[in-house]
């Protein structure tokens, strides 16, 4: 049942997450890289850090 349901599902909406909104996920996935860098960046930096006495 639910294998038929998602079918039906996605040969709807199907286009619009391969086609028409292709950039937004390129986008979204970039922005998604940017940030767990600068996170990632900001834990070491602090990891690293010495303290100011």
């Amino acid at each position: 049942i639910a294998n038929s349901l998602f079918a039906n599902y996605w040969a709807k909406v199907g286009p619009y997450y391969t086609t028409a909104y292709q950039e937004v996920w390129v986008s979204l996935g970039h922005h998604g890289i940017l940030v767990l860098q600068i996170i990632l960046g900001r834990k070491k930096a602090v990891k690293g850090s010495k303290p100011a006495h």
